[in-house]
């Protein structure tokens, strides 16, 4: 996972769990640790891959922006 923090905001720039390894709760574990980190963070965004879409919809997250041709489709969850 690459992220970085800004005021109140965490922004997740990759997450990424082999196909081997998933269905075994890493990648929510990984979303749940990294805003533990930041307590003052008010909301994480992302943006996504379509084949990731229904994971972050399970976890939380809001799609605020649909995929276009030219770029992947945005997320928000409000932590907190």
């Amino acid at each position: 996972m690459t992220a970085c923090f800004d005021g109140d905001k965490i922004t997740v720039e990759d997450l990424f769990v082999k196909k081997r390894m998933r269905k075994r709760g890493i990648g929510r574990m990984a979303i749940e640790a990294l805003a533990s980190e930041f307590p003052i963070a008010r909301i994480m965004e992302l943006e996504s891959l379509g084949s990731a879409e229904d994971f972050y919809r399970r976890i939380g997250f809001k799609c605020i922006a649909p995929a276009t041709d030219e770029c992947l489709s945005l997320w928000r969850k409000k932590l907190n």
